[in-house]
């Protein structure tokens, strides 16, 4: 992964998951972590 367009800080136009798998890192599954918290008085 070392040089490759992953590790730059700009955006990839084909998208990261599709670098990664043309790496042999492709993405199997992900999963979203979502925390709710009661509101403030402001």
């Amino acid at each position: 992964m070392q040089g490759s367009e992953i590790m730059h800080p700009a955006d990839i136009g084909r998208g990261a998951n599709q670098v990664l798998a043309e790496l042999g890192a492709e993405q199997t599954h992900a999963v979203d972590e979502i925390e709710v918290r009661m509101p403030t008085p402001r």
